[in-house]
């Protein structure tokens, strides 16, 4: 962002619009109406993202294209309050209260709170109960303005510290499944794979975090690298749903078909459909069984094999 103008690029990381779509719609419907670089390129203004995000809202929630982005900010508004307000799972009240700390800059009273939770209600429960439903709630009371982005920055870097610090105590085995953790080329947001870590962890698998933002290619080089056995992505919500799909689309096509591909984050239940070599997960407590359930079909697999050795050796 420079001297308040956003570009394309930056408005389709942040909503989750592709560019074509955004071009579609200001054909169709007269907005977005971006000015033009020195390079001709398209430049957004502030007013033009709030609308934006706004607008992608209202349309994660059923509403139609139509109805909805030719109307002015205050407009999209009032169909925005109007929406049911989904509550987080787990502990409604500490993620009040650490949502408030947040927007209050207290800041060290924030990160103790979260610290103290984590020690009372352990690694697993704290993930589940309190930092699942507070990414969420960041993101609601973002979409509200009821915080800013530098809030959310300093919630993500400062819940990220301490998710490295619990991994430091935890006991990593070497049994399988083995499971490389990262995400798509251009994707940010890093805090669910340190989430899934910590889970997975828990559950004795074999974890090794690439960390972001890898290209395919670099995917597949690492999984043959490290003989990994699954390669779990993670897509923000304000990934573009398109590259997300391409992404997917490519990776399973270059990976072989041994290797399972998981993924997870804000989106997934839009991607799931398009997929069917590929395992979407809609809540990280899901993880827990699909260790179980691939630890399950590979004893069967081994056992299979091992009989069929056997009657092999016996018609020798």
């Amino acid at each position: 962002m420079q001297d308040g103008k956003i570009s394309i690029g930056d408005v389709e990381r942040i909503t989750g619009l592709s560019k074509d779509l955004l071009r579609t719609w200001e054909r169709r419907y007269g907005f977005p109406t971006p000015l033009r670089s020195e390079h001709d390129e398209r430049e957004y203004s502030r007013e033009d993202l709030d609308r934006l995000v706004t607008i992608k809202k209202l349309l994660d929630n059923g509403l139609r294209p139509r109805n909805v982005v030719p109307l002015s900010g205050t407009e999209l508004a009032g169909l925005a309050a109007a929406l049911p307000q989904s509550l987080p799972r787990g502990n409604a009240k500490s993620v009040k209260q650490a949502v408030n700390l947040l927007r209050s800059n207290e800041l060290e009273r924030f990160t103790d709170f979260l610290t103290s939770a984590l020690i009372n209600q352990g690694l697993e429960r704290f993930i589940n109960e309190l930092v699942a439903p507070l990414n969420h709630e960041i993101g609601e009371a973002w979409f509200r303005g009821e915080i800013d982005v530098f809030h959310e920055h300093c919630y993500t870097s400062r819940m990220e510290a301490l998710l490295v610090q619990a991994h430091s105590f935890l006991h990593e085995t070497k049994s399988p499944p083995r499971i490389l953790l990262t995400t798509a080329d251009g994707e940010l947001h890093y805090l669910g794979l340190l989430m899934l870590k910590a889970i997975l962890c828990m559950e004795k698998a074999d974890v090794i975090l690439l960390g972001p933002q890898l290209p395919n290619n670099e995917i597949k080089a690492a999984a043959e690298h490290f003989n990994a056995d699954i390669v779990a992505l993670s897509f923000s919500s304000y990934f573009p749903l398109k590259r997300a799909h391409q992404t997917l689309t490519t990776l399973r096509a270059e990976l072989p078909a041994s290797i399972s591909i998981w993924v997870g984050g804000g989106s997934v239940h839009e991607l799931g459909i398009l997929h069917d070599g590929i395992r979407f997960f809609s809540d990280i407590a899901q993880a827990p069984q699909a260790v179980a359930d691939w630890r399950q079909l590979h004893r069967q697999a081994d056992s299979y094999k091992k009989c069929h050795r056997q009657h092999t050796s016996s018609l020798l």
